[in-house]
C-alpha cells in the first residue's frame, strides 16, 4: 500500500501493488485504489506493508480497520508514518494524539495529519492487532531541520538514530516511525 510497485526484496506467491498513482504501479498485480476502501477479498492477505506515510494522507481509522479487514489472522501489518511525537514538531498535538496541517508539494496544498505513536497503536489494537515492534527514525536529523540547520548538514545525523535510541526520552521521538503489529 503505497509501495509505487516496489516488493522490498519480499518473497512471496503473488504481491498485490496499491496505490493512488497509476504511474507508480507495475502492470501486473495492481490496484489503483484508496486504502481506506481496499477492493480485496476479506481475510486475504498474509503481509499487509503501508509504507511512505500514506496514513497521513486520510483517515487512519477506516485505513487501519481495512487492514483488519483484508489480513488473515496472525498476518502482519507493517505501518510506517510521519508521527506527531517526533523532535521536529514545534507544535502540541490536540488531545486526540491528531496533529492536521496544511502543507504543499509539487505546488499543490495537502491538508496532511500526524498521528502520535499511541493514537496509532489504540488504533490498532481496537481493530485486533497487537503491536510486536516499534521503530522510530529521522530522530536527531529532523530535530536538526526543525532549528533550521540545512538538509545537507541535518541528514547525516540519521546515523545517530540507534545511539539516540538508547536514551528512553528519544526512543520513540523521530520524525517516521514504523510499527509491526500481528493481527490476533
Amino acid at each position: 500500500m503505497g509501495s509505487g510497485g516496489i516488493a522490498f526484496d519480499v518473497e512471496a506467491d503473488l504481491h498485490i501493488h496499491l496505490d493512488l498513482v497509476a504511474q507508480r504501479l507495475p502492470h501486473e498485480s495492481s490496484v489503483l485504489a484508496n486504502i481506506e476502501l481496499v477492493p480485496l477479498r476479506g481475510s486475504s492477505v498474509d503481509l499487509a506493508l503501508c509504507l511512505g506515510s500514506v496514513i497521513n494522507h486520510g483517515d487512519v481509522s477506516a485505513m487501519i480497520s481495512e487492514l483488519a479487514r483484508i489480513t488473515r489472522p496472525a498476518a502482519l501489518a507493517i505501518i510506517e508514518f510521519d508521527c506527531a511525537d517526533g523532535l521536529h514538531q514545534r507544535v502540541k498535538t490536540s488531545q486526540d494524539g491528531v496533529l492536521v496541517y496544511s502543507t504543499f508539494f509539487n505546488m499543490h496544498t495537502l491538508t496532511l495529519a500526524e498521528y502520535s505513536r499511541s493514537h496509532v497503536e489504540q488504533t490498532l489494537a481496537a481493530r485486533g492487532f497487537v503491536v510486536e515492534r516499534r521503530l522510530s527514525f529521522h530522530i536527531l536529523s529532523a530535530w536538526l531541520l526543525g532549528l533550521g540547520v540545512q538538509p545537507e548538514i541535518s541528514a547525516h545525523f540519521i546515523h545517530l538514530d540507534p545511539i539516540a535510541r538508547l536514551a528512553s526520552a528519544l526512543r520513540y521521538r523521530g520524525s517516521n516511525m514504523l510499527l509491526v503489529a500481528r493481527r490476533a
